[in-house]
């Protein structure tokens, strides 16, 4: 996470496969450096080839975005422990 940052990161994936090529549900975080807000969930429409052996390169690039979902607000310092207590926050900084 970087502050003051705007990104749409995969929340979910397909539950018969975990495979990114299959359905992805995605959501808008805004890190606005004292919350983090998930603003916006969506499914993830981005195309991609058959062939691809690899994650598609821009997952959230295309999204159908879902009407009528409330964002979420989460203090800033509490989703960074979240992230850590996961061991999320170091591989997320990796591909930043």
């Amino acid at each position: 996470m970087l502050e003051n940052d705007t990104k749409v990161l995969p929340i979910l994936l397909c539950p018969d496969d975990f495979d990114f090529f299959c359905s992805v549900i995605v959501v808008e975080v805004i890190d606005n450096g004292n919350t983090v807000i998930w603003n916006r969930f969506g499914s993830d429409i981005t195309p991609f080839s058959s062939n691809e052996t690899e994650l598609p390169p821009c997952i959230g690039k295309d999204v159908e975005w879902f009407p009528n979902v409330a964002p979420l607000v989460f203090d800033r310092n509490e989703y960074i422990s979240c992230l850590k207590a996961f061991g999320l926050l170091e591989a997320s900084l990796r591909k930043v």
